[in-house]
């Protein structure tokens, strides 16, 4: 019988399984060598930085005290990041530097808060650096006294270094019993350095916050020039005013048409300004809280002060001139202003037309007057006015108001508007440079001031040439039909029961004519009508000229004309956050700061000349092993009873100095504790390895024993000790000071 034959296995499927599980054990096997080199990698890695963040494990002999230049000032680098902040600081608050109108960056209000934490975390920074700064002193005064001085260092004063930044220090058992046991030199050095630094670290926060955050200020100095009015001082600023200042030939006899014009070609007569004046007095009813005149290319803000809610009745303005030269900040020579005595009694004797309209005459000033106190002056006003007020149909009776005029020039600050930001409509305005208050018992005193002595606030006289001029006549067949007498009747102040009510309004009406006219003196001397006026803007240096340089300096000039001329001080400024030590705060902030610097360089001068330094017993808790370690002897019991119990807690106190720590294990306060002294010094010592036996029985009871040989290591500890105990007796006993670069333990 015969058998089939097997039938093989296909030769393709055969060859495509063994492809596919060859392929299954090589991904096996790398990925086993992945994993375990994975493996291996976090286990190098754990070990990496577990050896990074402990370091060592165990402790090995240390050099406590090394020298080398580099290693010591090295330490050191708290003091040279704090001297280079406080460099940087104190140039910038004290020579000024502007950062602009954003901080850096981003200009969202959103970065502009963040760049402001940002600001006051490194004012937080600043105060950690100079608090460590000052712990760098503390740890090298410390160790000098403990290590090298004879008599140590008091017990209370040990920790100093952890707890001068602590203001409650300064009142503790630990600092006021601590400086009890040291000399009298050292009290008050240690003393000083340790009420000092506790006071740098409690202001070093503050203070470096003040000076590292700007403040937004206006008025940042942006450049400036020299530039000229044509004129000199009697011709712009005269100090009587006569027929020659009312302007020029056409200002003479107006009629009413030119009156009322406000025509640029009239702005240098002394009564241009009685049009806007009469329209603001008219719609405002006698009190006007500001006055604009608009004149060519500058409006001009009046300043005007009220009887009753001042001590005086006051009006001042910019000098038309000088406004026209330049609409920006800038200090200028002069600035006119009304104001009236309070202390002149003047008699007047004068007789007047009967007339059915309201008058006004200017009078004659006498050359003395009499005071309140009966004494005679020479120093007598300006001008006088009187007002008459129509008679009534029923008596021929009349009111007459007498007013003094008190017309001065005074220097004064122009303030213009923004270069970048023209407005046709901005009003120029200026402030007095000096003035005086007024006295305390008088209405008002706060909101006025009165003139200086010394120039500030120089007296005018005033012809009546001048004075008819600014009030010219309306009608030249009635006298005393002037323009400001058809000024008050408009606004119907002789219908008023009450005169006395409408005083403050007339005498500000009367100080603001007058302060105009006296502002248009001179204007003629600038050689042009006020319409073609250059405006100094126009004629600035060019940005790529070298006279631009000059110009943001301060240092440009312009050309000065022909003739006689006045310079005047043009000031370019702008607004944003700058750094400045304008005021009282700030300096105190660079003198803590200061403080801090003078100690940190006195410590790295002594650093530099020793070049000894030490990283040992930096913390408490190196000082507590230390003390730990070091053999002491017995000393006496603190027994602590358990109230309510029969129950007691013994313990013992061993130490040099034990009969100043008796009872001290429960805690330390007292006065002869704390300014016990304590010193380091080292000792050698032997540690002996004594022989040992073993034995054991035999049934023949015999005995057999096997030794161990005895040994001796011999090795030098640094050793806390604590008393008042001489150099020469430890020394005999076989202490000996710490030596630089050498090991111990």
């Amino acid at each position: 019988m015969s058998q089939a034959p097997l039938l093989s296995a296909n030769p393709a499927t055969t060859s495509t399984k063994s492809f596919w599980a060859a392929s299954y054990r090589k991904f096996k096997a790398c990925k086993r060598r992945i994993a375990n080199a994975w493996r291996k990698s976090l286990q190098a890695n754990k070990s990496f930085f577990k050896r990074l963040w402990r370091g060592e494990t165990d402790e090995k002999p240390k050099i406590v005290r090394r020298k080398g230049f580099w290693a010591a000032t090295t330490r050191c680098w708290p003091h040279f990041l704090t001297l280079a902040a406080t460099g940087v600081l104190a140039w910038l608050n004290i020579a000024g530097f502007f950062v602009g109108n954003d901080f850096q960056g981003c200009a969202t209000p959103n970065c502009q808060n963040l760049d402001r934490l940002g600001l006051q975390v490194a004012a937080k920074i600043m105060e950690v650096l100079v608090v460590a700064s000052l712990g760098v002193i503390f740890v090298d005064l410390l160790q000098r006294e403990l290590l090298s001085e004879p008599n140590g260092l008091p017990l209370g004063l040990l920790t100093s270094k952890q707890q001068f930044s602590q203001i409650q220090y300064l009142i503790s058992p630990e600092f006021r019993f601590g400086l009890s046991g040291l000399s009298r030199v050292k009290l008050l050095a240690f003393g000083f350095f340790i009420v000092t630094s506790a006071i740098i670290s409690l202001f070093a926060g503050p203070s470096a916050a003040l000076l590292l955050i700007p403040e937004h200020r206006t008025g940042w100095p942006a450049g400036g020039a020299s530039m000229w009015l044509a004129g000199d001082d009697d011709v712009l600023w005269p100090s009587r005013l006569t027929h020659s200042e009312i302007g020029g030939p056409h200002c003479v006899s107006p009629s009413t048409e030119m009156l009322l014009s406000e025509n640029l070609s009239y702005v240098d007569c002394v009564w241009a300004g009685l049009s806007p004046i009469a329209e603001l007095y008219k719609q405002a009813h006698y009190t006007a809280a500001g006055l604009s005149i608009r004149d060519g290319i500058v409006n001009r803000g009046f300043s005007l002060g009220y009887l009753g809610v001042d001590p005086e009745t006051w009006a001042s303005a910019p000098h038309l001139a000088v406004s026209l030269m330049s609409r920006n900040a800038g200090q200028y020579p002069y600035l006119p202003e009304y104001d009236v005595r309070l202390d002149l009694s003047i008699l007047v004797r004068a007789s007047f037309p009967i007339s059915p309209r309201i008058s006004t005459f200017w009078g004659t000033v006498p050359e003395t007057a009499i005071l309140s106190n009966n004494a005679t002056t020479t120093d007598v006003p300006s001008a006088l006015l009187n007002i008459l007020m129509p008679h009534d149909d029923s008596n021929d009776t009349r009111t007459l108001m007498t007013c003094s005029v008190d017309a001065r020039w005074t220097k004064a600050n122009y303030r213009g508007q923004p270069v970048d930001a023209f407005n046709a409509h901005y009003t120029q305005q200026a402030s007095w440079i000096q003035s005086q208050q007024y006295s305390h018992d008088l209405v008002g005193w706060q909101y006025s001031q009165r003139p200086v002595a010394g120039g500030y606030w120089r007296k005018v006289q005033i012809d009546h040439d001048w004075l008819e001029a600014l009030t010219p006549s309306m009608d030249n067949n009635t006298a005393g039909a002037t323009s400001l007498a058809g000024l008050f009747a408009d606004m119907g102040i002789e219908h008023n029961e009450k005169y006395t009510d409408i005083v403050p309004a007339v005498e500000a009406i009367i100080a603001t004519m007058v302060t105009d006219g006296m502002s248009r003196t001179g204007f003629r001397s600038v050689g042009k009508p006020a319409d073609q006026l250059t405006d100094p803007l126009n004629i600035l240096p060019d940005v790529s000229s070298s006279d631009w340089t000059s110009f943001v300096g301060g240092r440009h000039r312009f050309p000065r004309p022909d003739g006689p001329a006045t310079e005047l001080r043009l000031s370019m400024s702008i607004g944003g956050y700058a750094y400045r030590a304008d005021s009282k705060a700030y300096w105190l902030a660079l003198t803590v700061l200061f403080l801090h610097a003078a100690l940190a360089l006195a410590h790295l001068g002594y650093v530099i000349l020793t070049r000894v330094f030490s990283n040992a017993w930096e913390s408490i808790t190196s000082f507590i092993v230390l003390a730990a370690l070091s053999g002491t002897e017995s000393g006496p019991s603190t027994i602590i009873k358990v109230e309510g119990t029969s129950n007691a807690a013994v313990g013992s106190f061993s130490g040099t100095a034990s009969h100043v720590f008796g009872y001290a294990s429960s805690g330390i306060s007292r006065y002869r504790t704390m300014n016990t002294l304590v010193k380091i010094r080292t000792r050698k010592k032997i540690q002996t390895s004594c022989a040992a036996t073993t034995t054991a029985a035999t049934p023949a009871s015999a005995t057999a024993s096997a030794s161990i040989p005895v040994g001796q290591n011999v090795s030098e500890e640094v050793e806390m000790l604590f008393g008042q105990r001489d150099d020469l007796i430890l020394e005999g006993e076989g202490y000996r000071k710490v030596k630089v670069n050498k090991a111990y333990g």
